[in-house]
């Protein structure tokens, strides 16, 4: 790879593990207003919000902005959630929307894999 290829933005794929408040991870409400915490702390527009809620429990929920998009699956039985946050182009918004997340879900424990796009191989 280049050294000089363009950074086409940033994948992180998170699990939060132990949520605090594990009804926020059931409620299609909630898991709503949370992605839009998210863009609203990023400045950036809304292009599409969609929650689905599954029986007899869970929710996934997807936000894409101008700036990127984050997709939360949720398994409120075990206090579970997954993201991923993508970035178009800066890798900034994709922390920063997982950032947003974790201080509302407050997990006591998550990981994180990054994965970052380049052209150039």
């Amino acid at each position: 790879m280049s050294r000089d290829a363009p950074d086409l933005g940033s994948r992180l794929i998170v699990e939060f593990y132990d949520v605090a408040d594990p009804s926020i991870l059931d409620s299609p409400e909630r898991l709503r207003a949370s992605l839009e915490a998210v863009a609203a702390r990023m400045g950036d527009e809304v292009r599409a919000l969609h929650v689905h809620e599954f029986e007899p429990y869970g929710v996934s929920a997807f936000l894409l902005t101008t700036r990127g998009y984050v997709a939360v699956h949720t398994w409120p039985e075990h206090s579970y959630a997954t993201v991923n946050s993508v970035s178009f182009s800066e890798r900034e918004w994709a922390e920063g929307a997982v950032e947003v997340l974790m201080e509302i879900l407050r997990p006591s424990a998550h990981n994180i894999v990054e994965l970052r796009g380049r052209v150039g191989v």
